[in-house]
């Protein structure tokens, strides 16, 4: 059973593949829904794995947008004071064991560390510059050019950082070295193991993720289970969706996030976030 309609005071909204339509921009009609809930008075909150600067401009410039949670929940950004109101990143000596592992798998299997810091994202300078001419990482050229910024090492560049780190996403070339990589990656102590899209797996602290950094923030405005509605498509937003009284999935999430969902909107490519919004919240 759904809440009312006018017990919703808060929707969380994961973005790529949930609130940006394919190709990674914000869809006009989503874009108009996601404003005149605003101005209606509901708190509307971007919980995305992007690190705070790999962010759209067009979704930091959603009128009346105040709070956005980043990294899987690593950082919350309160737009309206221009800086991170909550932080929960890996500690030091996790991240040391994952740099480890990552160090000593170089040679054995094709993948990219990305990690992030202070809200920026890094990866090896040979890996940017390989996207950039030959792309043998399947990443698209333009959004590594607009949202990475290259370093000589960046496990190194990482150790160096230990204390700041948000994420670390390891992004694979082929599914068999993603999966020969699961076990060692998702057995470190201390860290949180997700992914956010089909080939990368994502460590964060051993507290982080969505559903917590939501829930920070819910305690502070003051909404509860009944007033949120929650829309993902990935693993990593199924402990955000679990907060919701209205956990929504887009068509094309994946079926244990379809699985979690009270209802499925239709797909990202079809504005689906805006025709949940408009439907639950909207009262069309």
């Amino acid at each position: 059973m759904r809440p009312e309609t006018n017990d919703i005071r808060m929707i969380a909204l994961d973005l790529d593949g949930t609130t940006l339509a394919p190709g990674g921009h914000l869809a006009d009609r989503t874009k108009k829904a996601l404003e005149e809930a605003l101005e209606s008075g509901i708190e509307v909150v971007i919980a995305t794995g992007r690190c705070f600067m790999s962010v759209p401009a067009e979704v930091l410039g959603i009128k009346g947008l105040r709070y956005v949670i980043t990294s899987n929940g690593a950082k919350i950004s309160d737009l309206s004071e221009g800086g991170f109101i909550y932080s929960d990143c890996i500690r030091a000596d996790a991240l040391h064991r994952v740099m480890d592992i990552l160090e000593s798998h170089r040679d054995t299997y094709r993948y990219a560390t990305e990690v992030f810091i202070d809200g920026r994202a890094y990866l090896d300078r040979a890996v940017y510059e390989d996207v950039m001419n030959e792309n043998t990482l399947n990443r698209s050229v333009d959004y590594i050019r607009t949202t990475r910024n290259p370093v000589e090492d960046v496990i190194a560049f990482a150790r160096e950082h230990a204390d700041n780190v948000e994420n670390i996403s390891v992004v694979f070339v082929e599914e068999s070295h993603r999966q020969a990589m699961k076990q060692s990656l998702s057995s470190v102590e201390g860290t949180t193991f997700t992914n956010s899209f089909s080939y990368n797996w994502e460590l964060e602290g051993e507290s982080t993720d969505k559903g917590n950094a939501l829930r920070w923030l819910m305690e502070k405005i003051g909404i509860t289970k009944e007033g949120l509605m929650a829309c993902g498509d990935s693993p990593n937003d199924l402990t955000m969706m679990r907060l919701a009284a209205l956990p929504v999935a887009v068509g094309n999430a994946e079926p244990e996030v379809q699985a979690e969902a009270v209802h499925v909107a239709p797909s990202n490519a079809e504005d689906g976030v805006a025709q949940a919004i408009e439907r639950f919240v909207l009262q069309r």
